[in-house]
């Protein structure tokens, strides 16, 4: 065997071998329209549902929410990742059990969940100040109710 020939088979074996990598390679990718990446990936949830837990399926794409018995999902059963955020906010686990929280004056309180959610809006006039819900995970409040705030009105000074 010639040298030449010899050459020529010997990159023959190579480019045969680049390119059985290559379909290997372009055969494992899947393209679904969410690109893979570090740069897709959703903030780790796992551990963040209080009196429940988080199913990971999908390779990290589908999570979904359970309680424990004796608790109601407050929330989206399912979130989806998409381009690296989930596409529902994370719900919460509620029960009964909490002792009525502090009036708030100026508000309607719209009660959801056999009590366990608390929903406030401020009367015409007044601004909300604090989050506009609160939730009892059986034993006690996630925070102190809002406040309701009247409205600076320059017109009530100028008379």
């Amino acid at each position: 065997m010639d040298k030449r020939r010899f050459y020529l088979e010997c990159i023959s074996i190579v480019l045969v071998s680049f390119c059985l990598q290559m379909i290997m390679a372009s055969a494992s990718y899947v393209d679904d329209d969410d690109d893979e990446g570090p740069w897709n990936r959703c903030p780790w949830i796992r551990n963040s549902l209080k009196n429940g837990r988080v199913k990971i399926r999908s390779r990290g794409r589908i999570a979904k929410f359970l309680c424990e018995p004796g608790y109601e999902l407050a929330g989206k059963r399912f979130a989806t990742c998409v381009r690296g955020q989930w596409n529902n906010p994370i719900p919460v686990c509620v029960s009964r059990g909490c002792h009525r929280p502090p009036h708030v004056d100026n508000a309607r309180v719209t009660l959801m969940y056999r009590g366990a959610v608390l929903m406030y809006d401020c009367l015409p006039g007044y601004t909300l100040e604090g989050g506009a819900s609160i939730y009892c995970d059986g034993r006690r409040w996630s925070t102190e109710p809002p406040s309701c705030i009247g409205k600076f009105n320059i017109s009530s000074f100028c008379k």
